[in-house]
């Protein structure tokens, strides 16, 4: 599972992309937890290093979106 940032996304897409990921690996370490996948496949290394990228990405992107001008409701006349 790798994880690819693409400068040409939103800081909402980056966002949504470290969210969907890091619910990959909580359904694989689901199913490894229940027997139908071999829990000694999942190197427990590499998988806190790829939550941690995970993580730090998902805070960035939040940090960006926190910041990012307000749009401006228009009044009506």
């Amino acid at each position: 599972m790798a994880v690819h940032r693409h400068l040409d996304e939103s800081p909402f897409d980056r966002a949504q992309s470290a969210t969907t990921q890091l619910y990959a690996i909580r359904d694989l370490l689901t199913q490894a937890s229940a027997g139908s996948q071999d829990l000694h496949q999942v190197n427990p290394d590499r998988l806190a290093l790829l939550i941690g990228h995970l993580l730090d990405e998902l805070d960035a992107a939040l940090d960006e979106l926190a910041r990012a001008p307000k749009p401006t409701r228009l009044k009506s006349v």
